[in-house]
């Protein structure tokens, strides 16, 4: 039993380094992807955006900068990005309004796809050997 708690303790110092140094200059990639720290991973995750309102806190429609939905690039061998799929918020919506069940596949590109979890309020983009999912703090789904 003291074996395992030793070699748990070395492994969460372990973790704990390697944390500190992944984010000692900022850590991930920083191009706006959502997976940012997902740094081994060649697929990149992108809210896209557009004009759009929204109403301030007096009740004034504004216009801003708005999230029109999801974008997911994958980088290949040479370095160059290129675009798996988008699904605009109109077609997450739809797709998800239209579905019943707690886990909802939005629609996808080349062996990847976008997912929505209703119980967790969370996306998720799913592919060969991957899956990376995160909250939707910006209300994307309507």
């Amino acid at each position: 039993m003291l074996k395992k708690i030793a070699l748990l303790s070395i492994v969460a110092g372990m973790l704990a380094v390697g944390v500190g140094m992944a984010s000692a200059d900022g850590g991930g990639i920083n191009d706006g992807r959502i997976n940012s720290f997902d740094v081994a991973s060649g697929v990149a995750i992108y809210y896209t955006y557009g004009d759009g309102f929204v109403t301030d806190e007096d009740g004034n429609l504004v216009e801003t900068e708005v999230i029109t939905g999801i974008a997911v690039w994958y980088a290949t061998e040479e370095g160059n990005g290129v675009k798996m799929f988008e699904l605009s918020d109109s077609q997450i919506d739809k797709a998800v309004s239209a579905s019943s069940s707690s886990t909802v596949v939005i629609g996808g590109g080349h062996g990847y796809f976008l997912g929505y979890d209703r119980v967790n309020e969370e996306f998720y983009v799913y592919g060969p050997n991957y899956l990376f999912q995160w909250e939707d703090h910006y209300a994307v789904v309507g």
